[in-house]
């Protein structure tokens, strides 16, 4: 009989241990769960369309090979500056306007060199501000701007060149109310009209500036 209420008290204690224990671990459960889950969010229509790359932005450049006589392939574009890019490049066509083949391959290496002599300028400041101007970064960098500033202005001078010579054909034209004969665009006119007009003996023609006579 001793032995019997013995047990019942010791399962009494280990049926009131166990309900406790489990109570317990009820309880804790969802706190730990809260504590060390992940928050679930909810997905919306837009989490699950692939955001663009990067490089997408490259099909924003308005740089066309036939009417700019160079390919994006040939310059070191960023996505990122596409914008700057497309920006300088209106600007300098707008301001240069070739015409003809010639002109836009010429106009091309002008594009080429500005947008080289601006990536040089960009790392030059950086170079500067880290190492100083005794750097030998800061010096390979200067070679490297000076290259493309002799292209940039040897290549202004023939496009000049080439313009000038068709605005004298036009000026010609106009002065003689007369078409010129079709020559090509990289022949002289002005100096063979010289050498014409000075065997026939007819003084020269009058050069016309912008502000006048």
């Amino acid at each position: 009989r001793h032995s019997t209420v013995v047990r019942r008290e010791t399962g009494m204690r280990t049926s009131a241990f166990t309900t406790a224990k489990n109570k317990f671990s009820r309880g804790l459960t969802p706190t730990l769960s809260a504590i060390y889950s992940p928050t679930p969010t909810i997905k919306r229509p837009q989490d699950f369309t692939p955001r663009p790359h990067p490089e997408s932005a490259m099909t924003d450049l308005l740089l066309n090979p036939r009417k700019h006589g160079i390919d994006a392939a040939q310059l070191a574009i960023h996505p990122e500056e596409v914008l700057e890019f497309n920006q300088l490049l209106e600007g300098l066509h707008l301001d240069m306007r070739p015409n003809g083949e010639t002109q836009r391959l010429l106009f091309g290496q002008i594009l080429h060199a500005t947008w080289n002599m601006r990536i040089a300028r960009k790392h030059e400041a950086q170079a500067l501000l880290t190492s100083g101007p005794a750097s030998k970064n800061v010096q390979a960098i200067t070679k490297f701007y000076l290259i493309y500033e002799r292209t940039f202005h040897r290549a202004i001078a023939e496009l000049r060149s080439l313009q000038t010579e068709f605005a004298y054909r036009a000026t010609l034209a106009d002065e003689e109310c007369s078409s010129l004969p079709d020559v090509p665009p990289l022949v002289r006119t002005s100096e063979v009209h010289k050498q014409v007009r000075r065997v026939a003996g007819v003084p020269a023609l009058r050069h016309h500036t912008l502000g006048g006579s």
